[in-house]
This record gives C-alpha cells, structure tokens and sequence, in this order.
C-alpha cells in the first residue's frame, strides 16, 4: 500500500479488490463503498493524522497489478 495525499490517491494491491469481503469487519472509513472494509484495514497502519484525512475526505482507490511470481518463491 501506498498514498499520495497530494493527489488523494491510495494504491493498493489487486488482492485486497478480489478478496474485500473478507474484509467486512473493520470499520472507519465510510466513503469507499464495497471496499470501507479494505480501506480502513489499510489506514489503521498509517499515523493517526494520516488515518483522520482518509476519514474525512475521499482519495481515489488505485489498484496495483498483482505480482503472480511471488507465488513461484
């Protein structure tokens, strides 16, 4: 995961997208629709003034290809 607070973008990786139901249960970020769960898991490891500018405002959800080779590791 990455942010760019400049450009109110987070980039996560194609994972979270296929798999954010599993991520239902945390809470925090409201303005992501299917994808709050994967949001707030996310920003809950940032700093807490980071956390609060994600709560407050909306940042683009940028998704990351997937690195299929780290599966041949």
């Amino acid at each position: 995961m990455r942010y760019d607070l400049g450009r109110e973008e987070i980039h996560l990786s194609k994972i979270f997208k296929w798999f954010y139901e599993d991520f239902f249960g945390f809470k925090g970020a409201k303005k992501y629709g299917k994808y709050n769960g994967v949001v707030s898991f996310c920003i809950s490891y940032l700093p807490k003034r980071i956390q609060i500018q994600f709560k407050l405002e909306k940042f683009d959800i940028k998704w990351n290809d997937y690195d299929w080779t780290l599966n041949e590791q």
